[in-house]
């Protein structure tokens, strides 16, 4: 029965670990996509990216980041029939709706399904509302991204309080369903590189030196990259010049365009 509805398979993460792809039927999908469309529209935040969640911990003497175990996995059916109920859908409208975007065999929202980054964003505004109660009072910043999430402080806090905040976060954390991986906690003072979602918040939103040098060997010799190579260096310079347009610049002065095929 469940294979009517998802095909299922495990994905390597970064991490070593495994990822569960649950890949919607072709039925499924269009009717998933059409949901996305007509239906839950006004939920889709805009202008999120990874440098907009990074920028407000620019410059701070302490970051410290979070995430969020099994995010899309731990996403409450209550949750997904609340974001329907939010749009304007009757009770039964929203927990039909709601069995069209869960997963009938391990629970949540699919990871494979385009419904479901709209639903688990829903669905964690719970924690942003109380993290930011908590901890904006205090003069810490608040940002989350999906199920990464980063506080930062512009004073020095020591190892306790630290400890203290984190366990108060997860505390707050499980109130809404979700849960903490706290084996990925980390806690950078600005004597380290501070890091979040990839980009550099030391002193100015940047990329890791490391992979802007990579960037500019590989301009140097853009004439031996394959067609692919080349588009994925265009796209890295893209990221680059969202990030830091200084950088960037002359990159891309440099770079040369290649002819169409087309």
């Amino acid at each position: 029965m469940t294979a009517f509805w998802y095909s299922y398979r495990r994905v390597w993460k970064r991490s070593g670990s495994r990822r569960l792809l649950a890949i919607p039927a072709p039925w499924l999908a269009r009717v998933q996509r059409r949901l996305l469309r007509r239906v839950l529209e006004p939920l889709v935040v805009r202008g999120k990216s990874a440098l907009s969640y990074a920028l407000p911990h620019v410059g701070k003497a302490l970051v410290i980041r979070l995430d969020l175990a099994d995010f899309f996995p731990s996403v409450a059916r209550a949750h997904v029939e609340d974001a329907f109920l939010a749009v304007g859908c009757s009770a039964t409208t929203a927990r039909l709706f709601t069995i069209y975007t869960t997963d009938p065999e391990h629970g949540g929202v699919p990871q494979g399904a385009c419904t479901s980054s709209v639903l688990a964003e829903f669905a964690a505004r719970g924690i942003d509302a109380r993290v930011s109660s908590l901890l904006g009072p205090h003069g810490f910043t608040f940002s989350r991204y999906a199920d990464d999430m980063t506080i930062s402080s512009g004073r020095k806090i020591d190892r306790a309080d630290v400890a203290s905040i984190v366990g108060e976060v997860a505390r707050l954390v499980k109130l809404e369903g979700f849960t903490l991986n706290m084996k990925k906690t980390r806690s950078s003072p600005a004597t380290t590189r501070q890091v979040v979602a990839g980009i550099v918040v030391n002193e100015r939103a940047s990329l890791p030196r490391a992979e802007v040098r990579k960037m500019r060997a590989a301009v140097d010799q853009q004439a031996t990259l394959t067609d692919r190579e080349y588009e994925a260096l265009c796209g890295k310079l893209a990221n680059l010049a969202h990030v830091d347009p200084e950088k960037a610049a002359p990159l891309l002065a440099r770079l040369l365009p290649r002819p169409s095929r087309w």
